[in-house]
């Protein structure tokens, strides 16, 4: 448990990169994106609460650097669980970015728990298991161009 706490400690603690123009889309990505992994034994004692209340001074903690920065804009703060590498991943872009950078289906939510209770309750905080069929595989990329991903979105000032 010591561990997670730290992982976010030093998430609360980093800092944010706001850019400048449009231009600065893929800058922004690569230095604002942060995740949370766990492992199933941390996955029985970490609650919903403890990781909704880790978020929230996420987010008050770039709030904060945003209105202490001297930029004149505000950024989108936007939370999403990656299945694939059962993480908990989140980025901000500036607010003149015109819409998310995914190329999957997304679905936009004002509520984080949903994307929360996905990776916590996530079967695969150990890996995913390779005893897959190669019908399967097939299978599942069908299902995969249908795949719909709840993002939680909050702008920040």
């Amino acid at each position: 448990m010591t561990k997670f706490f730290e992982i976010v400690e030093t998430i609360i603690n980093d800092e944010l990169f706001i850019g400048e123009s449009e231009n600065d889309l893929n800058e922004e990505m690569k230095n604002n994106m942060w995740h949370i992994q766990i492992t199933t034994e941390q996955q029985k004692l970490i609650s919903e609460d403890i990781l909704l209340e880790s978020i929230e001074n996420i987010i008050e903690n770039r709030k904060n650097q945003i209105i202490f920065s001297n930029k004149n804009h505000g950024m989108l703060f936007y939370l999403w669980f990656d299945e694939q590498a059962c993480q908990l991943r989140f980025n901000l872009i500036s607010d003149f970015h015109n819409v998310l950078p995914f190329k999957c289906n997304y679905k936009i939510i004002n509520n984080p728990l949903p994307v929360l209770k996905s990776f916590l309750y996530a079967p695969y905080h150990n890996g995913i298991p390779i005893n897959i069929e190669k019908d399967d595989i097939k299978e599942q990329n069908k299902t995969d161009k249908n795949l719909e991903i709840n993002i939680f979105c909050k702008h920040l000032p």
